[in-house]
């Protein structure tokens, strides 16, 4: 497995494999991605989640996901046409220095086969 260069990841955007990316979220070799406005919340000892909206919340008036509280989250970018290739993900605070560090590796737990799902 090769990881993608910039110019290959921006080629694949531009041929349709990620709708509504933007040039400025290409690193040189990755991409970033925006968290979207829901959430799905799991409510503790039950298999039932919760849709939160979060589209309207702002740094000073954040929704705080609890310790020990799962979520799954959606992303502004929808990923298409994607069966030639293998991704990995990790969640990195976009502001390192503010608060707790976040740093979560999931590259298993990416589920591409239902866009929109969360709305």
């Amino acid at each position: 497995m090769s990881v993608l260069c910039d110019w290959e990841i921006k080629a694949l955007c531009e041929a349709g494999m990620i709708e509504g990316y933007s040039d400025d979220l290409i690193n040189p070799a990755s991409l970033d991605v925006r968290l979207g406005g829901h959430l799905m919340i799991e409510v503790a000892d039950t298999k039932d989640f919760v849709n939160v909206d979060i589209s309207h919340r702002t740094e000073k008036n954040p929704y705080r996901l609890m310790p020990g509280e799962f979520c799954l989250a959606e992303t502004e970018e929808i990923f298409t046409s994607l069966t030639h290739l293998a991704l990995s993900s990790s969640l990195n605070q976009a502001e390192p220095g503010r608060g707790m560090r976040i740093c979560l590796q999931a590259g298993s737990i990416l589920d591409l086969a239902f866009p929109k799902a969360l709305d």
